[in-house]
């Protein structure tokens, strides 16, 4: 998560179900970030801290598998981004390891990503694409509604994009066959979260089926927000749609606060998640 005002977003977050964080304070007028995470289910420990990344060795206490996550809250301006692309570069773990960039890149890849504004392909996109390529980066199809951000403009300079995203290397789809990216509706913010879940394909029959039928709820949930988001971006004063659409993010609450509740269950049953 980014914010402005990293001193105090700590104890906003309290009611949420994590024990442990890191904190990177807000500089200037670039927002902070706020990493949390549950103790109970992985180990993570934070490698590389920059004012806009965070790259960390994260070891899965179910599978005990490691991997290689960099949460990444790209520059806004575009001159700054290809400095922070060749530093990224550089936090390529050996071949045969798991490597996954999630968070807010500031960038888009092609015009499909984009609705409004110029339509005009530019340096910094080839850049970003060059860069991704480079690393033999994966992106990962997202479910959901079609883009994260939006200028919140109630006149026709609307516009949105989708700059939240997931990038995995190979091995880490290989290890991980079941991930799942979601666009989560814009609420508030001018930012829509993205979550990314992985299924495991272990597990007991009732496991099994309590996951499928959370995902398959989740998957009805973002159905109906993507159509409600599509009409918002042709009446974005509409009430009656952030209503139905603040609805929908509730009960996907709901569910996450479910799933985290039936692991916290398991873990008091056989002392493992």
């Amino acid at each position: 998560m980014d914010t402005r005002t990293s001193s105090n977003i700590l104890n906003k977050t309290r009611k949420l179900p994590f024990n442990d964080s890191f904190v990177v304070n807000a500089l200037g007028q670039c927002s902070g970030m706020v990493l949390l995470w549950n103790t109970r289910s992985i180990n993570l420990e934070i490698i590389q801290p920059h004012d806009r990344f965070i790259h960390c060795r994260l070891t899965d206490l179910t599978l005990q598998h490691t991997s290689f996550i960099t949460f990444v809250y790209a520059y806004p301006k575009k001159e700054k981004q290809l400095e922070l692309w060749n530093t990224l570069a550089t936090l390529q773990p050996p071949y045969n390891d798991c490597w996954a960039l999630i968070g807010d890149f500031n960038s888009i890849l092609d015009l499909e990503e984009k609705l409004g504004g110029n339509q005009v392909v530019t340096r910094y996109m080839l850049k970003f694409s060059s860069f991704l390529n480079d690393l033999r980066l994966l992106s990962l199809r997202a479910s959901g509604l079609p883009f994260t951000w939006t200028n919140k403009h109630e006149d026709d300079t609307l516009m949105f994009e989708r700059l939240d995203r997931a990038y995995v290397n190979s091995n880490f789809l290989n290890d991980y066959p079941n991930l799942k990216l979601e666009n989560l509706p814009i609420i508030g913010l001018d930012h829509g979260p993205i979550c990314l879940t992985s299924i495991l394909s272990s597990g007991t029959k009732v496991e099994q089926l309590f996951y499928g039928n959370i995902f398959k709820r989740m998957e009805n949930l973002n159905s109906r927000s993507y159509d409600i988001q599509q009409q918002l971006m042709i009446f974005p004063t509409s009430q009656t749609l952030k209503e139905r659409d603040m609805a929908i993010r509730e009960e996907l609450m709901q569910l996450y606060k479910d799933e985290e509740t039936y692991r916290h269950k398991k873990q008091k049953q056989t002392g493992f998640l």
